[in-house]
């Protein structure tokens, strides 16, 4: 069999090679107002956050950040790094909030509501405070030279998935307070919610701590193709250019279940095909499956929807 083809969405092709990070954007429904950052999707919100942000000085990049617009909506997702409801928080969520005039007790605060899924169908919202902002994203500044599975040092808004009763999340939702909630400074009205980055702080496969020293990001230099046809009933293909060398292609389904795999070795530019079959030779039921195809210099993530 060779190899699966995927893709439909925004995937991943730029993140730090230990970076626990979101690996794939799922949908992107921008709000009113939104342009800042959309010419860098997806790479501007996937892996760690801006490694140079701080509460005087945030990240206000294109490359770096992504404007949701008045009550924009981001699906992000976690199928490398798989979040786990374990000791303490379990993610934490990156916006360029900053110190207003250097001042520490007036954050600028762009907010966002925060749900998660682990199927990508029903998600799990937050709850959150309006007079606070408690439970919402969007009110703690980014410590950028910092550990950012560390949410005692990294800032950002940090949260347990147990508070929504899940122990594994796959998706992460963060959808633009708008109106909803009173944000901003106390002497400035919020504007939108400014994505960085979300990390996986408890995640499955965890085992070691990871060095701040390792967060630098990561480009491969191949490039993999958009899943054709998408959706499919039968076969689907994709291409990947300028790949060297030994790598692996994998296709898993919503859950972060491993479909399929196989090892391959190319030089240059080729076609893969997958016939909707499993490791065991058996047709896959219908539904979204993600393609992942790595070697030595990292990897690309696609989605695509099969459907009989």
């Amino acid at each position: 069999m060779l190899l699966l083809l995927t893709l439909t969405l925004i995937s991943s092709n730029v993140f730090a090679q230990n970076s626990t990070g979101a690996d794939s954007v799922i949908s992107f429904l921008p709000g009113n107002g939104a342009t800042f950052g959309q010419n860098f999707l997806p790479n501007n919100v996937l892996g760690n956050p801006d490694s140079t942000a701080t509460p005087f000085l945030p990240s206000a990049s294109e490359n770096q950040i992504l404007s949701l617009g008045e009550g924009g909506e981001i699906i992000l997702g976690f199928f490398t790094n798989p979040i786990v409801d374990g000791s303490g928080v379990d993610f934490t969520v990156f916006e360029n909030v900053f110190y207003v005039l250097g001042n520490e007790n007036d954050p600028f605060k762009e907010t966002a509501f925060v749900s998660v899924s682990k199927d990508g169908t029903n998600f799990y919202e937050f709850p959150f405070d309006a007079q606070t902002l408690q439970g919402l994203a969007g009110t703690e500044p980014t410590f950028g030279n910092e550990n950012p599975q560390d949410p005692s040092v990294s800032g950002g808004n940090s949260f347990d998935l147990q508070t929504v009763g899940l122990d594994t999340a796959y998706f992460v939702k963060l959808v633009d307070t708008d109106n909803a909630v009173v944000d901003g400074s106390m002497n400035f009205a919020g504007g939108d919610f400014d994505l960085d980055a979300v990390v996986a702080v408890n995640f499955v496969g965890q085992t070691t701590e990871i060095s701040s020293n390792d967060f630098e990001p990561k480009k491969v230099s191949f490039k993999l193709s958009e899943a054709f046809p998408n959706p499919t009933n039968a076969q689907v293909n994709f291409e990947i250019d300028n790949f060297k060398g030994d790598g692996k292609a994998s296709v898993y389904n919503v859950l972060g279940e491993l479909i399929f795999q196989e090892k391959f070795s190319r030089n240059g530019n080729s076609k893969f095909s997958w016939n909707a079959k499993n490791s065991f030779n058996a047709e896959v039921s219908s539904g979204v499956y993600f393609f992942k195809v790595e070697n030595s210099e990292g990897f690309e993530t696609r989605k695509f929807t099969f459907a009989k």
